[in-house]
């Protein structure tokens, strides 16, 4: 009987291994690439001889080169990219190189005002990868210049890595990304400093944004006066 146990449980354990491997499989697929080009950030990111980058080759990018061309992607068909493939079967982790990373540029088209920590003891990394974490933000300080940042889409309205100077690399998810301007949407209410409404958005529309602070707990941006903060989380690039 004991045996018998045995013999199901691994059964189905194996069944549960050969239906998660098909899952895997089954939800990404390979596409030519056309005019890509993604950037290591002159970083030691690892090499992989297979598109699921299971299979580490031993090898590194050259750190001496940022910009590398891409043939072929590994694209999960829920939309997002797993992998590049950069020649000779030299595949790297989407998460490891980006489609940009860049200083803003003069003119500021990607419209970033700053990073706003809210006081938190947010992880620095020494890299935008964030591989190795060297520190915390400074709690005492809630407003931080960005100096270059890191995307994984050419499309993507959201950063998502931000240096706040000196190679001090945060995931974008840690901190607030504040724009110069927003989206809101109408009858979305506005607050003094210490909380209470004092009005309402009266249309749908991109405003610009004047400040930052913490109220009650949670990030609030400034439209206008001081008695026009909104929260945050109804903002849209």
């Amino acid at each position: 009987m004991k045996f018998k146990k045995l013999l199901v449980g691994i059964l189905v354990l194996l069944g549960t291994f050969w239906l998660g491997s098909g899952q895997v499989a089954a939800a990404s697929h390979i596409e030519s690439a056309t005019n890509t080009v993604v950037n290591s950030g002159a970083s030691p990111v690892k090499v992989y001889s297979d598109p699921e980058c299971t299979q580490y080759s031993g090898k590194t990018l050259d750190t001496t080169i940022t910009h590398w061309r891409v043939l072929r992607n590994l694209v999960r068909d829920t939309g997002g990219i797993l992998a590049f493939d950069l020649g000779h079967h030299q595949w790297v982790k989407g998460t490891e190189v980006f489609i940009q990373l860049a200083q803003p540029d003069k003119e500021n088209h990607m419209g970033i005002l700053e990073a706003y920590s809210a006081g938190r003891q947010v992880p620095i990394y020494d890299s935008p990868q964030l591989w190795h974490m060297t520190g915390q933000l400074d709690p005492t300080i809630s407003h931080w210049a960005i100096i270059r940042y890191a995307i994984f889409s050419s499309g993507a309205a959201f950063l998502d890595r931000v240096d706040l100077g000196a190679n001090q690399w945060v995931n974008a998810k840690d901190v607030d990304i504040i724009r110069t301007s927003f989206h809101f949407d109408a009858n979305v209410p506005l607050v003094d400093r210490t909380g209470r409404v004092t009005g309402a958005i009266t249309r749908s529309g991109q405003y610009k944004v004047f400040g930052t602070t913490t109220i009650q707990g949670e990030t609030y941006v400034n439209l206008g006066n001081d008695s026009q903060w909104t929260n945050f989380k109804n903002a849209r690039p």
